[in-house]
């Protein structure tokens, strides 16, 4: 066997390996769960006082019309920390940064790398279907349209969806302490 032969003998093994292990990795179910299954949730309420308990996400199956899981919570974000909206952690991954996140909180309200931000009308529903449906997305929220009330979609950058609105807005124009408190529903 000439050593081009051999190459391509490698080539072939190497080839036929890496689609049995993706065939294999896509046939193995993913276990997302937590080590506390998802049933608590932590967070700094910005006040100083360190962390304080939210309310506890809930989580539901899919529900009777095939949409995806739904999982609610509060979550408070500080000034320049972000958060994961699409994940099971108990603290729905709350960092300072943003890195892989799906809502980022800097003065305005900034969707993940590749997500999206949609504003909600007072007449527009609160469901999976009316945020899997929206048009109207945008990157960021400005710092003087951010208050109590405001609802939005959330397209994260892994395609899934959340709605959520501000319960809270402490605001000191862009020092540490700003924090904004969020209610929030996610599907994934």
């Amino acid at each position: 066997m000439t050593t081009g032969e051999k190459w391509t003998a490698w080539g072939v093994g190497l080839t036929f390996g890496g689609l049995l292990i993706a065939l294999g990795a896509w046939l193995l179910p993913m276990d997302n769960s937590s080590s506390d299954g998802g049933t608590g949730s932590r967070q700094n309420d910005g006040g100083g006082a360190g962390p304080a308990a939210t309310v506890p996400p809930a989580a539901t199956e899919n529900d009777s019309d095939g949409q995806p899981q739904a999982r609610s919570g509060t979550i408070t974000i500080k000034e320049r920390h972000s958060v994961v909206l699409d994940t099971s952690a108990t603290n729905w991954s709350v960092s300072n940064g943003c890195g892989d996140c799906s809502l980022w909180f800097q003065g305005d309200l900034m969707a993940g790398y590749g997500g999206d931000l949609a504003p909600l009308s007072s007449s527009d529903s609160e469901s999976y279907t009316t945020c899997a449906a929206a048009t109207q997305y945008q990157h960021t929220i400005k710092h003087d349209d951010i208050s109590p009330g405001l609802r939005m979609c959330v397209r994260t950058p892994k395609g899934n969806f959340a709605l959520v609105q501000v319960a809270g807005f402490h605001d000191t124009n862009g020092f540490e302490d700003d924090y904004v408190k969020l209610e929030v529903t996610s599907w994934f």
